[in-house]
């Protein structure tokens, strides 16, 4: 995730899937460049439930990731403002939590990109998660479960 933030700049996403296509693709890459057994598939299904990103190694999953994305007010998708729904990132959360503690998944991530700052105005963190700052307005839902770190 630190390397999303440090790149932010050079994507210009207007949807979730672009948000997880293209940390997907980075980390693909460096999964490759540093010959590592594992691989990384999108919509992969942890107890019936699609994680939007997981890791997988000999057959058991790593990591899940969950992502949402709220674009800037003034790129909104045929002007519907705000695109996410907060019970949508608070259930991710959640979701998440519970796929670690019933030893579905090692670690997992949920992040949700507030590009103009609507949800951090408006809403408190949930529990297990923090806001952080990513500069020129953007702020990051972040929430972790298992013991690894960004």
């Amino acid at each position: 995730m630190d390397w999303l933030r440090e790149h932010y700049e050079c994507f210009g996403f207007c949807l979730e899937r672009d948000v997880a296509w293209t940390v997907q693709t980075h980390i693909a890459r460096e999964i490759e460049a540093s010959h590592l057994p594992y691989c990384i598939v999108h919509e992969y299904s942890v107890n019936g439930a699609r994680a939007d990103l997981a890791i997988i190694h000999n057959d058991a999953v790593e990591v899940v990731m969950e992502f949402q994305y709220e674009p800037h007010p003034s790129r909104s998708v045929a002007g519907k403002f705000p695109v996410t729904e907060w019970p949508a990132i608070v259930k991710d959360i959640h979701k998440n939590t519970e796929r670690v503690e019933e030893g579905e998944a090692n670690v997992a991530y949920s992040v949700f990109i507030d590009e103009g700052g609507y949800f951090h105005e408006r809403r408190k963190a949930p529990d297990r998660s923090e806001w952080r700052d990513w500069g020129e307005g953007r702020w990051v839902l972040w929430a972790q479960a298992g013991s690894r770190s960004s």
